[in-house]
């Protein structure tokens, strides 16, 4: 290990095996430092959504760390933890959610972090998400390089969650028809999309470099921050080189997230009946767990989580983004070309995605013109065939694990 760079590196869920494009993204910038000759130790704790097991350690030690430390909250802390995370509930209520609250980073959390720290000596300190700013001892180590990946921008992306979540929560099961119209539409959420928060712009000020996932957010937080570097990194995904069949159904793929269910709820509504009136037979394989229980509509399977999604799009045709609103890079749409299919999505999902119009997948302005395009691309094999293959190689070109190792390298010092 001697004379090998040393990396701390926070992030608050287990990614292993990755189930979402954050846990992707922890993942890639974690095999770029390995490739750099980096040593890295991962700092997370017991308050992962996905428990993190004997097992799932073992795996990220054997692959993409030195080690990992987890820290596990006392019982008098448990309390604590509960007190606030009803306090930040309340807030996200009101319409002021918490940047970031003991509900995430509890104080013996921060102490401990520190701790970490000062026994491990770093050269660079690497976190993400702004809310988790307080494990991160900045002005103990001011020599230190620090990074913040910025997967998305939090106090918007609360802001949307708060104004979403509970429209789609009133009636459990929901069902498609019970929805109010003004939810699944582009506008609903375009203010709470610019609830940006001052205060979490002056935190990505505390870091030397800020990466931010899509070139719109870059430019959000360039403008808004006045000592940080800001770098578009965008998110790189493996390339699986298989013999796609696409005799499958389409699919989409979700986290259990608002964002994801109002954009297969508008599909259902507006998209679906477009569709099945000239192919009846076209189904949707929807998986990944929703957001809260729904009555899916004909047409639409609902398939739950999978550990690996590699032979789900092994057989499928194509798959959708119909998301209608979200922060960051919609992952699922790189994920899917990586995996040789062409994605159809919605302009404001296709932001900095690699789709090119026609190419390797379709844009979308409306819903009759999704359903036209989902139409053609379940009509004809040829046509899946050839744009799944492109879709394959724009990921394998411009989305390489081996240009964010390049571009981290230029960034590190």
């Amino acid at each position: 290990m001697a004379g090998m760079k040393r990396a701390v590196v926070w992030f608050p869920h287990n990614p292993v095996p990755p189930r979402t494009g954050a846990h992707q993204r922890c993942l890639s910038l974690l095999r770029s430092l390995q490739e750099l000759g980096w040593s890295s130790v991962l700092l997370s704790s017991e308050l992962a959504h996905n428990p993190w097991t004997e097992s799932s350690v073992e795996e990220m030690k054997y692959r993409f760390v030195r080690d990992v430390r987890l820290y596990f909250l006392s019982p008098r802390e448990w309390k604590l933890w509960r007190l606030a995370t009803r306090g930040a509930n309340l807030q996200s209520k009101i319409g002021r959610p918490p940047i970031d609250s003991w509900a995430v980073t509890p104080p013996g959390y921060q102490v401990w972090s520190r701790r970490q720290v000062e026994s491990l000596g770093p050269d660079l300190m690497l976190s993400s998400y702004a809310q988790f700013d307080r494990l991160v001892p900045h002005f103990d180590f001011p020599e230190v390089q620090s990074l913040i990946d910025s997967i998305d921008i939090v106090t918007a992306s609360q802001s949307m969650w708060s104004e979403l979540a509970p429209r789609l929560s009133e009636r459990v099961p929901i069902s498609t028809k019970d929805v109010p119209a003004e939810v699944l539409t582009p506008d609903f959420l375009r203010r709470a999309s610019a609830q940006i928060s001052g205060r979490e712009l002056r935190l990505y000020d505390r870091y030397t470099d800020v990466l931010a996932i899509s070139t719109g957010e870059a430019e959000i937080i360039r403008r808004g921050t006045q000592r940080t570097k800001v770098h578009y990194v965008p998110m790189a995904v493996d390339v699986t080189d298989v013999d796609n069949t696409y005799e499958g159904n389409a699919v989409f793929v979700g986290a259990p997230n608002p964002f994801n269910l109002q954009g297969l709820l508008w599909f259902a509504r507006y998209v679906l009946p477009l569709v099945r009136k000239e192919q009846a037979t076209f189904t949707l394989d929807a998986i990944g767990q929703t957001f809260v229980r729904w009555k899916a509509d004909d047409g639409i399977v609902l398939g739950g989580p999978v550990d690996e999604l590699g032979p789900v799009y092994r057989t499928s045709a194509f798959a959708i983004c119909p998301l209608l609103a979200g922060t960051g890079e919609q992952v699922k749409i790189v994920d899917a070309m990586a995996h040789g299919l062409a994605v159809v999505a919605t302009r404001s999902s296709a932001s900095s995605s690699p789709i090119v119009d026609g190419v390797n997948g379709f844009i979308v302005d409306s819903a009759e013109e999704f359903a036209d395009r989902v139409i053609e691309l379940w009509s004809d094999h040829a046509r899946r065939l050839a744009m799944g293959a492109a879709a394959r190689e724009t990921v394998r070109t411009e989305r390489s694990q081996a240009r964010t190792t390049a571009e981290l390298e230029q960034i590190l010092r």
